[in-house]
């Protein structure tokens, strides 16, 4: 398979052949129909699982209103809350941090760019609909990675995936560090074996 992340000026070449070889076995287990590309900028921690944006929830601490009767005048104070919600949503990167995004369709055992819709549009949304992007809606047989750039002047890089199938949809998370050479160093929603036989795929 061709090596689908491309370097950039910035990226360090040892590990974008990780990533590929990662990419390489991630696409050979799950074979999805539809591959999404997004180059982020700068790396990105473990809390990007599985969030879907921020909301507001009520606090639980009550504050003394001003019109209504005495006991209408109690009401609760209003708090900024981080939302995972059950239903996985598209993570709500600012468009400034998406450095590009490329999308590719199935052909046979390879892919082939295709003009498809990208995940993330280049303008801000509200809050609100970001918790409305559902993935179940909007994709059927896919691999969604995001994955951290400017590795050259970093020591930590971050790759995470969405894998969907029809309604089941797989996603996790992983972070390398570099110590001389690149290393896998943690994982979150999925093992670093399995990870590990991913990047070992593309050898056998």
């Amino acid at each position: 398979m061709l090596d689908l992340i491309m370097k950039s000026e910035t990226d360090d070449p040892a590990l974008i052949g990780i990533f590929n070889s990662l990419l390489d076995g991630l696409l050979t287990f799950s074979n999805p129909e539809e591959l999404y590309l997004v180059r982020i900028d700068n790396w990105f921690d473990h809390k990007w699982l599985k969030f879907s944006g921020y909301g507001t929830a009520k606090s639980g601490i009550p504050y003394l209103g001003l019109k209504g009767s005495f006991f209408d005048r109690f009401t609760f104070e209003s708090v900024k809350e981080e939302f995972h919600n059950d239903k996985l949503t598209l993570p709500p990167f600012t468009p400034n941090r998406i450095v590009s995004q490329r999308c590719y369709t199935r052909n046979g055992s390879n892919y082939t760019e295709a003009p498809l819709r990208p995940p993330h549009r280049f303008t801000k949304r509200s809050s609100k609909l970001n918790l409305q992007q559902r993935i179940e809606d909007a994709y059927s047989s896919a691999c969604l990675v995001w994955y951290s750039t400017n590795t050259i002047v970093n020591d930590r890089a971050s790759l995470m995936a969405y894998s969907v199938k029809g309604r089941e949809i797989e996603s996790w998370y992983s972070s390398f560090q570099r110590k001389n050479v690149w290393k896998l160093h943690s994982t979150k929603g999925t093992s670093k074996e399995k990870l590990e036989a991913y990047m070992t795929a593309r050898m056998h």
